[in-house]
C-alpha cells in the first residue's frame, strides 16, 4: 500500500475498518505563509486603515517625515515608528466603540514630541495598561514594542490594534 506523505496508512482488520486522518487546525502556529499573511501585508491593510482615520494621517507625518514608502521595510517601519510614538495608540484606543474612560494625555498629534523618549514610553505603557484591563489580546509590554530586535512585541500590538473596533470619523 502507497503511504501519502503526512496521511497514516489505512489500518484493515478482518471484520473492521479503520482508518485514521489527520485533523487538520487551522492556527496561526501552523498556516503556511503566504504574501497576504506576511508583516508587509499587515501593516500594508493596517496603515490603509489608520488613514481613514480623522486626524490620524498626521501621526504618520511626525513619525515618518518622508513619507516613503515603496519598500516593505518602509511600509513596516512607518507603523512601527507611528505606534512607537506611544500617542497614536492612545488616540485609538481614545475612539473605542463603546466609549469607555479615555486614557488620559494629550492625543494632539501637534502636541507630541517626537524626541521625548519618556513621554513615548510613558503613553505605551499607558496603551498596555488599559489594554490589559479590556482583556483584548495578547498582553504586552512597552520594551516589546521599543525592542526593534524582534518583531514579536510589534505583531502584539498590531494585532491588538486592529482588533479595536474604533469609529472612523
Amino acid at each position: 500500500m502507497a503511504s501519502v506523505a503526512g496521511r497514516k496508512k489505512s489500518m484493515i482488520s478482518p471484520g473492521v475498518v479503520q482508518i485514521d486522518i489527520p485533523i487538520g487546525t487551522n492556527t496561526l502556529l501552523n498556516k503556511a505563509a503566504s504574501q497576504s499573511t506576511s508583516l508587509y501585508q499587515q501593516c500594508s491593510a493596517l496603515r490603509s486603515r489608520l488613514l481613514r482615520i480623522h486626524g490620524f494621517p498626521q501621526f504618520f507625518a511626525l513619525s515618518s517625515p518622508t513619507g516613503s514608502f515603496r519598500s516593505s521595510a518602509e511600509v513596516v517601519n512607518t507603523v512601527w515608528d507611528c505606534f512607537a510614538l506611544g500617542t497614536p495608540l492612545c488616540y485609538l484606543f481614545n475612539l473605542l466603540l463603546p466609549p469607555i474612560t479615555p486614557i488620559d494625555i494629550d492625543t494632539d498629534p501637534l502636541s507630541v514630541d517626537i524626541d521625548n523618549e519618556r513621554a513615548k514610553k510613558r503613553a505605551i505603557a499607558l496603551f498596555a495598561i488599559q489594554v490589559k484591563q479590556l482583556n483584548h489580546g495578547e498582553q504586552f509590554t512597552v520594551t516589546d514594542l521599543w525592542d526593534r530586535t524582534n518583531s514579536d512585541g510589534f505583531v502584539k500590538v498590531g494585532f491588538i490594534s486592529v482588533l479595536l473596533p474604533f469609529r472612523v470619523i
